[in-house]
């Protein structure tokens, strides 16, 4: 992927929401472009979000920041899910 033959193969057409967060500060193959073109042909349903005041160490410099955008995704991700299961949450 990045520096061998890596595992593309094995994870080509993944079915499952991933997402991949770039820093705005960071460079070379970890900018957006690089990790969209690395990834999207091998996830349909990849999400790639930079956070643009973070470099190469978000859980560091602005780990708020990251944990709440990795819980959206997951609760948006799970809702969308339960949605298109036809499942329902009760309050009680």
């Amino acid at each position: 992927m990045f520096a061998g033959p890596g595992f593309t193969s094995e994870v080509a057409g993944f079915a499952k929401p991933v997402l991949v967060i770039a820093g705005g500060h960071d460079s070379g193959p970890f900018d957006e472009s690089s990790l969209r073109l690395a990834f999207e042909p091998l996830y349909p349903k990849l999400t790639v979000t930079t956070l643009a005041s973070s470099g190469h160490y978000p859980m560091q410099e602005v780990p708020v920041l990251l944990a709440t955008l990795i819980e959206r995704f997951v609760l948006e991700t799970c809702d969308a899910a339960r949605t298109a299961e036809g499942v329902v949450l009760s309050d009680g």
